[in-house]
This record gives C-alpha cells, structure tokens and sequence, in this order.
C-alpha cells in the first residue's frame, strides 16, 4: 500500500472502529515494509535514490497519528532517527518536521512520547552543531589533501599549504591545466582559477578564497534558526 493512501483511509473524520483497525494494521505493515526496504543495499535497487524520504516520513507520521496507532509510530521514529545515513537532519527530519508543524499543534492537545523524543532529538542534535561556531581563516592555509599525486597535484597541495601565498600560478600546457580543474572541482578546493591566455604555454592562474568558511557560515546561520523555530514547536506542543 503507498503513503497516499494509507493517509487517505487514517485521515477520514469518521469514527468508525474497524475502518481505525484495519488503519492501525496497515500501518504497522507500513513501517516494517519500510525498514526493510531501507534496509536494502542502495547498490541493488535504482528506485532507492528516487524516494522523497521528507514527504514519506511525513505522510507515515500524519497517518499514524490520526488513528493512534502508538506502537507503529514509536517503531517509525526510533527507525529513522537510528538511520542517519538514509535520513538527513535538514533535508528528511527537519523538512517533515516543519512541513507536519500546523498540523501537529491542532492536532496534539498534550504531548505524545514518540513526537516529543523525535523533535527533542533533532534539537539535541541542531544545539551540537550551533554550539561549533565557523572559524574564518586567519592566514591563507587551505585545506591541502588532494587524491592524486603527480607533479603539478604537488605543486598544488604545497600552494594550499602554505600560510603567506594568496595566489600562485601555474605556466603548463592545457591537459595539465584540465586536469587541475578536476582536481580542484573534485576536493572543492578554496580557490578561483582562470587562465591567462598569453605566453605559450598559457598558465592558470589560482587565488585562494573562503569559499568553505563562508559555506560554513550560512550553514550555521540556517541551523540557528532551525533551532529557534524547532524550539518554538516543542513549548507549543508541550
């Protein structure tokens, strides 16, 4: 059975008692089929990269939480929160979270154990990372450990190195210069890099940025946020 309808069948209004057991069933098989399919190596089913886990986890929680189905939704949480590697903070818990938020305060007239651990979780986990605030670059050292070994790999791990070169340049042909981008695309290097087209060879040109701290620094500002907004939910909720 999908999510959608599972959610259509808990959320009707009726009281009706076997339409609200057949619901609880359902949802207890629900959330078996889905440890199990997040139990699947990703290697051996293409569809895996295709779920919309925020959107899923909300519609389970949403349906649940209509019938009172406790056991199933207790099973769904400690799941998910136990499975960092298939449920993001931001991106899967955080989004069903703020997507579930008005309806979880007119739905919860006091508090529900597994939805209060779910979010005290993930404001645990949002007061870790807000507590380790971005440090901006005191010198022009970067981050320097590049998977590749050759000679002008070297020269560019030794430029990233060092703590007084901004900018450093390199005269070679355009199959090294190529492969320099790579290089820097793949270890997102903090650095700009544009080619002088003069002189033979021509030589690309890098200067090194903040590239990483600034990613840093919206990150954390985005997770501040999230923590206050998450905080609020949770006193509004009990």
């Amino acid at each position: 059975m999908s999510a959608a309808l599972l959610q259509i069948l808990c959320l009707k209004r009726d009281k009706n008692a076997e339409r609200i057991g057949l619901c609880r069933r359902l949802a207890d098989r629900a959330v078996a089929s889905l440890v199990t399919f997040d139990d699947q190596p990703t290697e051996n089913d293409w569809r895996i990269a295709r779920v919309n886990r925020p959107a899923l986890l909300g519609s389970l929680v949403k349906s649940i939480l209509a019938v009172a189905a406790d056991q199933p939704l207790a099973y769904l949480i400690e799941h998910v929160l136990s499975r960092d590697d298939k449920y993001d903070l931001t991106d899967s818990h955080l989004a069903a979270i703020f997507a579930l938020e008005s309806w979880l305060v007119r739905k919860l007239a006091e508090p529900h154990r597994a939805i209060s651990r779910w979010i005290a979780e993930c404001r645990s986990a949002l007061e870790s990372r807000v507590a380790q605030v971005p440090q901006k670059p005191t010198d022009y050292r970067r981050a320097a450990k590049l998977s590749c070994r050759c000679s002008d790999c070297r020269e560019l791990a030794s430029f990233l190195a060092k703590t007084d070169e901004s900018v450093h340049r390199f005269p070679v042909r355009k199959d090294r210069r190529r492969h320099l981008h790579q290089i820097i695309a793949r270890h997102k290097c903090d650095l700009t890099h544009v080619t002088e087209r003069r002189g033979s060879p021509y030589t690309l040109v890098c200067t090194k940025t903040t590239a990483s701290y600034d990613a840093a620094r919206q990150i954390h500002e985005r997770d501040k946020k999230n923590l206050t907004r998450l905080k609020t939910l949770e006193e509004k909720i009990g």
